[in-house]
């Protein structure tokens, strides 16, 4: 009988390591995660469908993605090694029977490979050499007794997990609250798994960017790929948003773009080509900075301070004299407490680009050692 845990989860979500292996596996990346610019430029310019199709092929040849060191639920230790290339082609194989569109039991799935081909993954049958710890109750899973508790929850991984993040298989539950309870294969899995030809079915990539004038952008799934690709090369990853992608242009991403040979000007460029609106103080505040660097930090005692007096008296005739407690001199201004992320927002909308910085505790005098 099989456990009722292993046929009880929802669907995985994919680990940042299960990306960053099949980059690798695509030749995108390198092993550190420096991209390969040549490799990633012709991944990028790619239909939608080919460049998945090849995500895909490199998922299947694949011998550093390893599923089975990837279960959350299981931990491997020690320096044995397995097998994911071959232990992946037994378990495809075993798919690729199935009928596309039919609804196929989850837990009868796992059971019928319990019942033909138990040690699919060791195959001199031995259960008892790998060192596999459970990660919930910390017991060592040995012996054939723990086949369900590892193997069981590879098959399940691999359903639930890579196939379903791939968009070839579908999953079926009661309600959005409970188990997993049954799969079904669709047609582009074996059109896949036979090489043929993709068919265009994937959305073209012709959406805009969305940009406001704090300097915030909004990039939709559609947006072609090489522009998000760029835009994240300049700008500050900010979260995710009704199935959108959130960034922000900061003077600490534009001084790591700049130490890569990346200039405003370009993203000028970038943003206007591919924006929806393009707001006309952004010109300014890029230019500003790509002559004059920050020009305004923020601190967090918190303190403004300017480079020069005139833009003191710009921010003194703007509605962001509110925020300002006390001047201090013709370039230094004491702000509210509070205020410093809308005062950040307000001076990127008069055309500056400010930085803000933190003190950590090293550089606090009032903290000495004892």
């Amino acid at each position: 009988m099989i456990p009722s845990m292993v046929g009880s989860l929802s669907h995985y979500s994919p680990p940042t390591i299960f990306f960053s292996l099949l980059l690798e596996a695509g030749g995108l990346i390198k092993p550190d995660g420096t991209p390969i610019s040549d490799s990633v430029r012709s991944f990028l310019a790619d239909s939608r469908s080919n460049s998945y199709k090849r995500l895909f092929q490199s998922w299947i040849d694949s011998t550093n993605v390893n599923e089975l060191r990837l279960l959350p639920e299981i931990e491997c230790l020690g320096d044995w090694q397995n097998d994911p290339l071959s232990t992946r082609q037994f378990i495809l194989k075993q798919i690729y029977s199935f009928e596309p569109g039919k609804w196929f039991n989850l837990d009868s799935f796992i059971q019928m490979i319990y019942e033909i081909a138990p040690d699919f993954q060791r195959p001199s049958g031995n259960f008892e050499v790998w060192i596999i710890r459970d990660q919930s109750t910390q017991e060592f899973l040995s012996g054939f007794e723990s086949w369900h508790f590892v193997e069981g929850r590879l098959l399940n991984y691999f359903i639930c997990g890579p196939l379903y993040w791939f968009g070839l298989i579908e999953l079926g539950s009661k309600d959005n609250n409970s188990p997993i309870l049954s799969f079904r294969i669709n047609s582009k899995f074996k059109d896949l798994l036979e090489n043929e030809p993709t068919p265009q079915t994937l959305p073209e990539e012709t959406e805009k960017i969305r940009l406001q004038s704090n300097g915030k952008i909004t990039i939709g799934r559609f947006v072609p790929r090489t522009v998000r690709y760029q835009i994240a090369r300049f700008c500050d990853w900010a979260g995710i948003k009704n199935e959108s992608y959130l960034y922000l242009i900061t003077s600490q991403s534009l001084t790591y773009a700049r130490k890569h040979n990346l200039s405003p000007r370009q993203l000028l460029t970038l943003l206007r080509k591919n924006s929806i609106y393009f707001p006309a103080n952004l010109t300014k505040a890029l230019i500003r900075w790509e002559s004059n660097a920050t020009e305004i930090q923020i601190q967090q005692m918190p303190i403004l301070q300017v480079q020069t007096p005139e833009i003191l008296e710009t921010i003194k005739k703007s509605r962001l004299s509110r925020h300002i407690q006390n001047y201090i001199s013709p370039t230094v201004a004491i702000l509210i407490p509070g205020s410093e992320q809308i005062v950040l927002k307000g001076l990127f909308e008069l055309g500056y680009i400010a930085e803000l910085s933190r003190i950590s505790q090293s550089d606090n005098p009032s903290k000495k050692s004892e």
